[in-house]
C-alpha cells in the first residue's frame, strides 16, 4: 500500500509541515516498557500489543479502529509491532494506580501502537511515563475506550526530544468518566492530535495539560472534541510555556451534535512566553448545532508580571529563582497531581512487560 502524506493546505497541518514526517518502519525491540508497581491486581491484563492481538481477538475485535483521519495514523496501525494493551475487565477496581514506564532506544524511528479498554463499572489510574533522547522519529497511536459506569484516569508525563507524531483516540460511552492529565516536555517537532468521542449519554470527559516547549522546539497540539450523547460535560485546560525560540500551538475544535441537548463544556488556553523570540497562538473553534447547551471558551497569551517578579525579588530570591516559582505557579494546577515519589521510586518493582 502507498502512503500519502497530509496536504499541506490541511487546515490541521497548515502551521506545522507534513514533510516533516516519514514512513520509515521501525527495528524490533526499539520499546521497552516496565511496570513500577507493587503488584498487578486480578482483573487488569497488560501485554504488548502484538501478543493481545493473539490472546485477546475477541475482545479488541468488538471496537473500531477505523477512524484514522490521516495516512500517518493509517500507517501506525498497519505497520506497528510494539506498543502496549490493558484491558480491565467489567466490574473490577483498580484502586492502585498502574505506572508504566516506557523507554525508546536511542538512534532508531520507532513505531509504537497503544489499546486501552476500561469495561463497565470498572476503574484504573494508569500512569504512563514516556522518555527518550534520540534525534530520530516517533509516529504512535493511542486508542482508549471507556465503557458503561467506567472510570479512567490517566496520567502522563512525556519527555521526548525526537520528532513525534500522536494520534489519540477516545471513546466515552454511557455514564463514563474520564479524565487526563499531560505534562509534555518538548524540544523537537512534535504534532499531537487528541480526539474525543463523548457517545454515550452523561459521558464525562477532563482534559488538563501542561505543555513545556523548550530551545527551538515546535508544539501542534490539537483537540477534537465531539459531543454525541446527552448530558455530556467536557472541560479542557491547556497551559504552555514556552522557553528562547519555541513556539506552541494550541488548536482546539469542540462540536456539539444535533441531538446532544444539554451538553455542556468549556475550552481553556493559556501561554507564558518567557522570551521575545518565544511565540505562541491559540484557535479555539466551536461546532454547536442545537440550542440546548452551554459552551464557552478562553485564550490568553503573556508574559511573566513584571510587578510580581519585583516583589519576589524583593523577598530574597534572585531573577531565576523568582521566574522558577512564577512558572510554577502558573502550572500548578495542572502539575500538582504527579507526586514527586511517582516514578522510578525504590519502593516499587521494575518488571519488563512480555
Amino acid at each position: 500500500m502507498n502512503y500519502l502524506l497530509p496536504s499541506k493546505t490541511d487546515e490541521l497541518w497548515r502551521r506545522t509541515s507534513p514533510d516533516n514526517f516519514s514512513f520509515i518502519d521501525s527495528a524490533d525491540n526499539s520499546l521497552q516498557f516496565f511496570i513500577l508497581t507493587k503488584s498487578i491486581s486480578p482483573g487488569i491484563y497488560l501485554l504488548p500489543v502484538n501478543k493481545a492481538f493473539e490472546k485477546y481477538s475477541n475482545i479488541i475485535n468488538n471496537y473500531n479502529f477505523n477512524n484514522f483521519s490521516n495516512s500517518i495514523e493509517k500507517f501506525v496501525l498497519d505497520k506497528a509491532r510494539e506498543g502496549y494493551f490493558i484491558y480491565v475487565a467489567p466490574d473490577t477496581e483498580i484502586n492502585e494506580n498502574i505506572i508504566l514506564s516506557l523507554n525508546i532506544n536511542k538512534n532508531e524511528n520507532s513505531l509504537m501502537r497503544n489499546i486501552i479498554i476500561i469495561d463497565k463499572n470498572a476503574k484504573l489510574t494508569l500512569v504512563e511515563d514516556l522518555q527518550d533522547s534520540s534525534i530520530e522519529q516517533l509516529l504512535f497511536t493511542t486508542h482508549i475506550f471507556a465503557e458503561k459506569n467506567s472510570i479512567f484516569n490517566y496520567k502522563r508525563i512525556w519527555k521526548l526530544k525526537r520528532k513525534t507524531y500522536s494520534g489519540v483516540y477516545l471513546d466515552i460511552f454511557d455514564d463514563a468518566r474520564v479524565n487526563i492529565t499531560t505534562k509534555h516536555e518538548l524540544s523537537s517537532l512534535n504534532k499531537i492530535e487528541e480526539k474525543v468521542n463523548l457517545i454515550g449519554n452523561n459521558a464525562h470527559y477532563k482534559g488538563n495539560y501542561a505543555n513545556l516547549v523548550y530551545s527551538k522546539g515546535h508544539l501542534d497540539f490539537t483537540s477534537i472534541i465531539t459531543h454525541s450523547g446527552r448530558n455530556t460535560d467536557s472541560k479542557i485546560d491547556l497551559r504552555g510555556v514556552v522557553q528562547e525560540k519555541g513556539y506552541s500551538l494550541h488548536h482546539g475544535i469542540v462540536r456539539i451534535e444535533k441531538n446532544a441537548f444539554y451538553s455542556d463544556t468549556y475550552y481553556s488556553s493559556k501561554h507564558l512566553l518567557l522570551t521575545e523570540n518565544g511565540k505562541a497562538n491559540s484557535i479555539p473553534k466551536m461546532e454547536i448545532n442545537n440550542n440546548e447547551v452551554k459552551a464557552g471558551h478562553g485564550s490568553t497569551i503573556g508574559t511573566i508580571d513584571k510587578d510580581s517578579l519585583f516583589y519576589l525579588m524583593s523577598r530574597g530570591l534572585n531573577k531565576k529563582q523568582a521566574e522558577e516559582m512564577l512558572i510554577e505557579a502558573f502550572l500548578n494546577p495542572i502539575i500538582e497531581s504527579f507526586p514527586e515519589t511517582m516514578f522510578r521510586t525504590n519502593d516499587f518493582n521494575e518488571n519488563p512487560i512480555n
